[in-house]
């Protein structure tokens, strides 16, 4: 599958154990990769390519995911590309927050997103969420 930060020409977003914490058990195969199918731009797969490899329990500010990304004037950007994700369930883009420590959006909802967020923080089982 190559580098779990490269974008893959072919669309696919790697969902490699690299970077992602166990999925839940329905699509657990041991030595198995997921890779997921979305729609989306260049900029956009960079961005969510990168939120996979937020640790499970860690935040990281829009601010500091566009300087990951090599792009530090991009946060607007980069904001926009995390709103974007097709996928909130596979790709945690609810623990992206703002550079000040508030929340932020969520397409799901800033209840959800602070549940989720301390769901994880406390090391509780996340399959209720999904």
């Amino acid at each position: 599958m190559g580098s779990t930060h490269a974008l893959h020409s072919s669309r696919f977003i790697d969902m490699s154990p690299k970077c992602v914490e166990p999925l839940p058990t329905p699509w657990k195969k041991p030595g198995a990769n997921l890779c997921l199918k979305a729609s989306g731009t260049p900029f956009q797969y960079k961005v969510w390519q990168a939120l996979m490899c937020v640790e499970l329990g860690q935040t990281i500010s829009y601010k500091a995911l566009a300087a990951q990304l090599g792009q530090p004037a991009a946060t607007r950007a980069v904001a926009n590309a995390v709103a974007a994700n097709p996928l909130p369930g596979f790709i945690p883009c609810h623990r992206v927050i703002r550079s000040d420590g508030t929340l932020g959006g969520y397409s799901q909802g800033i209840d959800r997103k602070q549940r989720l967020l301390t769901a994880e923080q406390k090391g509780q089982s996340l399959h209720e969420f999904f």
